[in-house]
């Protein structure tokens, strides 16, 4: 796939970065449609930093949700630190608020049993 990084801005040809991750290594993505374009370089990179911060995968009973969104929370970090916009292709921006809309479900359900 061709397109602009959305970490450095080089166009050329991009990956599909996952925001959210799998799993685990071999597992389905979480948030299949969830994607940012980014080249060779920044998805080496990003992907270090995801690990650095144990953001790789999620670790025993960590809350997949919550993991799920502290992903998002430091990928538009990485983003903002390259001084770049989150641009989101419509199927990520869908794909995106759907995890808020699920989020913000979850919270309200610990809420009500509050």
């Amino acid at each position: 796939m061709t397109g602009a990084c959305s970490l450095c801005a080089a166009v050329g040809p991009v990956h599909r970065h996952h925001v959210t991750g799998r799993p685990a290594p071999l597992g389905a993505y979480l948030d299949h449609e969830l994607v940012l374009p980014v080249c060779a370089a920044c998805h080496a990179s990003l992907h270090q930093g995801l690990r650095l911060c144990g953001l790789d995968f999620p670790v025993g009973a960590t809350d997949s949700m919550a993991h799920r969104l502290h992903r998002v929370a430091a990928t538009a970090e990485l983003v903002a630190g390259a001084s770049r916009p989150l641009a989101l292709a419509p199927p990520s921006a869908r794909a995106l608020a759907g995890l808020l809309r699920e989020a913000a479900r979850t919270f309200d359900r610990e809420a009500v049993a509050l």
